[in-house]
């Protein structure tokens, strides 16, 4: 696969979908791959937006050391470097909070036609809702004022100074550069507002935005038979309650769950019927869940219509988006012959084994062998993560330097300039927190441990299985630091200690192990072959090493 790689995340849903597919990256599944990723919204200060927006600036703090920027690398954590973008459609602004004030409409002329043609087709509530948060799953709007803010920032590049505008021209120059080597994968829902109403209009959005920036030179322009765009096509997978009375009359249009599952109809209808959208995506991802499995969200006070306070949990079907992106980038059928440039999007499902519940394995999210190196990577970081959040001498979660602690456990001479660099130590916990755990305090002072993205994975499926043993996912302070991290594995092959007299979990003899292991000259990390240029490259290159060696993956 030679095709730079694009990425557009739209909306709440479409920002979760993303948080999985940075988690892929970090365990190692896009090696020597640079990866451009748009985030899309018109709710600028949502909560999911904020929080994968800090999750690449972590993901970016680890694979920088000092004043030199993170490579592409192989074979190892981390491997994919990855480049942020990010547009608001501003809605904040003067004279566009609404798309009354937006399209100039007032009632105060009895001849204004223009908010008689406006009449036909939005309800004056619609037309007068603040945009702010979202569009509300009102897709017949949002798409035309999507479409709008795209072409719009456009026009603007030039004069404008605001860092959005200028973020979503580089985004699409650079885009227009690689032409036909590019591939774009989307990621929304179909059910809600601004990733309903994005993904059909986004090709054409940005063709139209390209050859504004352009100026008169037309070959310089993304040409939509040639660049390949795919996206999921994710219907409803959680509800929440509806909103009362009060809230119903002070905001005029709520969007309601209960109504999700016929817009997914409408949608998947419209995909399927419009030539436009048939021929400007190459595949399109169909992702859902039960009905009668949906996770419920619950609010304290009011619904969350959107904004800061919007940070809902992730769940396995984002999860099954980014292995969608991982297939659709590494699909070997998408190149077109020139004498055959027509073509209908193929659409593509995968299901999970269900018996009272869903049993996900590897090979639920990957084929090709890729199941395997899921699995076996996405092994290797969570046992990384017991090892430095939890485990004796560590405790990384508690507050205490876990990596810092396990270069002077690993005591090889060559990480010594690293001890001394407790805040480049610092940034692999970080990122490990956001991957599993970490401690914080509550309001009374006492420890709290808060979940992150694997443990809310695991979560969402409700009483099914996940990959591993279902103690790789347990949830008090004291079972943590008792974990055997290297007893995660439901193959006894995979486990760290191996053998007729260990047949029970020893965090001990796991760590005696893993020290064998990482002190081995086999595992030591190798430049040349790994593409390593720092201190911090090596040590992770180092312990992606070991823990491939012993945990027995040779498939990684």
């Amino acid at each position: 696969m030679n095709d730079h790689l694009f990425v557009i995340a739209i909306g709440g849903t479409g920002m979760r979908c993303l948080e999985s597919f940075v988690h892929l990256c970090a365990i190692g599944m896009f090696d020597l791959q640079e990866i451009e990723i748009l985030l899309l919204d018109t709710d600028y200060s949502n909560g999911n937006k904020s929080r994968v927006q800090q999750l690449v600036s972590k993901y970016n703090d680890v694979k920088k050391y000092g004043n030199v920027e993170g490579g592409t690398n192989a074979n190892t954590f981390f491997s994919a470097k990855l480049n942020l973008y990010n547009f608001g459609t501003q809605y904040d602004e003067a004279g566009r909070d609404s798309y009354r004030t937006i399209a100039h409409l007032t009632n105060a002329d009895a001849n204004d036609h223009n908010q008689d043609v406006a009449s036909l087709f939005l309800s004056p509530e619609v037309q007068e809702f603040l945009l702010n948060e979202g569009y509300r799953a009102q897709t017949h709007l949002g798409s035309m004022l999507m479409y709008h803010s795209i072409v719009d920032a456009a026009r603007r590049e030039s004069a404008s100074s605001t860092d959005a505008t200028r973020d979503i021209a580089r985004f699409i120059k650079l885009l227009t550069d690689k032409g036909e080597n590019a591939r774009v994968f989307v990621f929304g829902s179909i059910f809600g507002g601004t990733g309903a109403s994005s993904i059909p209009i986004i090709p054409k959005a940005l063709r139209d935005a390209s050859q504004i920036l352009s100026g008169k030179d037309s070959n310089q322009t993304i040409d939509l038979k040639k660049v390949k765009f795919g996206s999921t096509l994710l219907t409803q997978y959680f509800s929440f309650p509806a909103a009362n009375v009060n809230e119903v009359e002070k905001e005029k249009i709520i969007a309601k769950s209960e109504n999700f599952s016929l817009n997914c109809q409408a949608a998947l209808q419209f995909y399927m019927d419009d030539p436009t959208v048939r021929t400007c995506y190459r595949r399109f991802y169909h992702i859902g869940w039960p009905n009668d499995m949906k996770f419920a969200i619950q609010y304290k006070g009011e619904i969350q219509k959107g904004g800061a306070k919007q940070k809902n949990d992730c769940h396995v079907v984002e999860l099954l988006a980014a292995s969608a992106a991982y297939d659709f980038f590494h699909a070997d059928d998408l190149k077109v012959a020139a004498s055959d440039l027509a073509h209908d999007a193929r659409y593509l499902f995968r299901s999970a084994e269900f018996d009272g519940g869903f049993k996900f394995e590897g090979n639920t999210f990957f084929d090709q062998n890729a199941d395997k190196r899921f699995t076996g990577k996405l092994l290797m970081f969570l046992s990384l993560a017991h090892l430095i959040l939890s485990s004796k001498d560590m405790e990384g979660a508690w507050g205490n330097p876990g990596t810092q602690h396990l270069v002077k456990f690993i005591n090889d001479p060559q990480y010594k300039e690293l001890i001394d660099k407790p805040e480049e130590c610092k940034t692999l916990d970080v990122y490990l927190r956001e991957f599993a755990y970490e401690n914080q305090k509550d309001d009374k002072g006492e420890d709290m441990l808060v979940f992150g993205w694997i443990y809310q994975i695991y979560a969402s499926i409700n009483g099914g299985s996940f990959l591993f043993r279902p103690d790789a996912f347990v949830r008090d302070k004291d079972s943590l630091k008792k974990l055997d991290m290297g007893w995660l594995s439901k193959n006894e092959a995979h486990r760290w200690h191996r053998g007729w007299l260990d047949k029970s979990p020893n965090q001990d003899k796991s760590k005696d192990e893993f020290a064998k292991m990482i002190r081995n000259n086999a595992t030591k990390p190798n430049d040349d072959i790994q593409r390593l240029q720092t201190q911090k490259e090596r040590l992770i290159a180092h312990l992606f090493n070991s823990l491939a060696k012993v945990q027995n993956y040779s498939e990684v």
